[in-house]
This record gives structure tokens, sequence and C-alpha cells, in this order.
């Protein structure tokens, strides 16, 4: 092993830098919609796909129904939630069948293309009791693999927004 210290690049350094006092002034997921690295656009098609299939999984009829989010998760699905807990699907799936319905609205919605058959989608959730309630807002972020001719999530997390985030 060597004790030298290992160097970055001064340009991914100030790019980097850059990128951070952009996403201060604006939606932090906006940062991600400007300038992909590495990574492609979806095609239109494939962002309503995932957009539908995100928002589906929030519907009550959805996750009271084992089976319909035994369709949605892949086999290998990982969850860190927004509690800091680890779950797998059959954790998840336990869980929120028995959780009590809510209204949410996505907000900042992007999905960006990894390899042909995964894909990252981000978004702000605003989620509430349906019958009323405090707004709790997370940051979400999934990845999903197109696998057998279908779309199945294989990594979700949640992570509760800083009160004064940007919007």
């Amino acid at each position: 092993m060597s004790s030298k210290k290992r160097e970055r690049p001064t340009q991914s350094v100030e790019r980097t830098e850059t990128a951070n006092r952009a996403v201060s002034a604006r939606s932090p997921l906006s940062a991600f919609a400007a300038e992909p690295i590495m990574m492609t656009q979806p095609d239109a098609s494939i962002e309503r796909q995932l957009r539908a299939l995100e928002e589906s999984h929030l519907r009550s009829d959805v996750r009271s129904s084992p089976e319909s989010m035994q369709a949605l998760l892949a086999d290998e699905f990982i969850e860190f939630g927004s509690s800091g807990r680890i779950f797998d699907r059959a954790a998840v799936i336990a869980a929120v069948a028995g959780q009590p319905g809510f209204e949410s609205r996505i907000d900042d919605f992007v999905v960006r293309a990894l390899s042909p058959e995964v894909a990252l989608t981000m978004y702000r959730l605003s989620a509430w009791p349906t019958l009323g309630g405090q707004v709790r807002v997370t940051l979400r972020s999934s990845v999903w693999m197109h696998r057998a001719g279908r779309w199945s999530m294989v990594f979700h997390q949640g992570t509760l927004a800083n009160e004064g985030a940007a919007a």
C-alpha cells in the first residue's frame, strides 16, 4: 500500500463545486435533468411507463395486494427506507399491506437510462393522510430493470427532504 494521497483532477472538482452551487439555487433533482454523465436519455414512452409504475406503487389498491406488489418488485428488491431501515421484498410487501391510505403528489420526476435494460427514476414525493394531516416530503429514487418484457423495481430509497429545501 502506498501512503501517497490520490489527487483528484481539477476539472472534476470544479465541475462538482459548480454543480453543488447550482443545485442549492433550485430543486435538488433538477441537477440530474441538466447534464447526465455517462447516462443516456430514455425515450418518452419509457419515461411514461416508469412514471406510471412509480405512481402505481403509491396507490392503496396496489399496496394492499401482495400479488400486485410481487409483480412490481424484483425478487432481489432492496429498499433503504426514509426511516433509516433496510427492507427486502418480503418485508416491504408485508409492511405496506397494512398501512393506511394516503394522498400524494410527485414533482420533479426525472428518468435516466443507465443502460438499455436499466433505468433510474428520481422525484420529490409529497404525501399526506387521506383524512387530512401533515404533508411529508421525501426525495425518492428507484432502479428499474427491464426483463422478460416488463420493468421491475430492484432498488428504492426514500430520504426525508430538508424543511427549507428548494421546491
